[in-house]
């Protein structure tokens, strides 16, 4: 049945509308479902389970995981069953997302003094060898650790030479290996995103996105944690 012209653009409205409609309700769930497989997939860790190939060429300043105190390590392949007993923090960031420098400072401020200006956000100051010489100095200061918890910071779709720099350019005793075949295979949604595992190897928690008031209690929850 023909429609009356002058009730075509109220029709047409209408129609875009309702298709808007849809298409939001079906992102948001499409989303919701990501999340949950992604949450799904990480409560089924088996962390004795886990192998990460370290970024080798990546500062490290602390004793962890059975590494030796040095900054450039022979040791290739991590097993995460080295690290049981101590309570740990799987970021999965990526040098090209500044929101994720970004949690990573809160990361380093909650567990680490002398930290707090030793890492820059923004994406530019990996690429700008004027930036990362301002902060070579404070690379060189040890962090004092107030807590033993363990962060192993998994790069996702990331080169070697980005987390290189970026790792030089900060104080902070992570451990850097290459998280996208991880990141995948749990079904992430996107970088940040956090998972924190008990002293026993049991996954806690997980945070995604930006919310630093909230990474903030669960890294304390997970510190406090017999």
């Amino acid at each position: 049945m023909p429609i009356d012209p002058k009730f075509f653009n109220r029709f047409m409205i209408m129609v875009a509308a309702i298709t808007a409609i849809i298409i939001i309700f079906s992102t948001l769930r499409h989303a919701q479902v990501n999340k949950q497989d992604f949450e799904s997939e990480v409560y089924a860790l088996d962390i004795q389970e886990l192998r990460f190939e370290r970024v080798l060429g990546t500062r490290t300043d602390s004793l962890q995981c059975g590494l030796a105190q040095q900054e450039e390590l022979a040791t290739q392949t991590i097993h995460a069953e080295t690290c049981l007993g101590k309570p740990i923090i799987l970021l999965f960031w990526a040098t090209w997302s500044g929101m994720s420098q970004e949690m990573n400072q809160r990361v380093l401020e909650q567990l680490y003094s002398d930290t707090a200006n030793a890492i820059q956000p923004a994406n530019s100051s990996l690429s700008q060898n004027s930036s990362l010489s301002q902060n070579s100095s404070l690379s060189q200061t040890s962090s004092t650790q107030n807590s033993d918890i363990i962060v192993i910071a998994a790069a996702v779709r990331d080169d070697a030479s980005s987390v290189i720099r970026y790792s030089h350019s900060i104080s902070a005793p992570f451990i850097y290996v290459d998280g996208t075949e991880l990141f995948h295979q749990l079904k992430a949604t996107g970088v940040p995103a956090q998972i924190f595992i008990s002293r026993e190897g049991t996954v806690t928690d997980l945070q995604i996105g930006k919310d630093a008031e909230a990474l903030q209690q669960k890294i304390k929850k997970l510190a406090e944690a017999p």
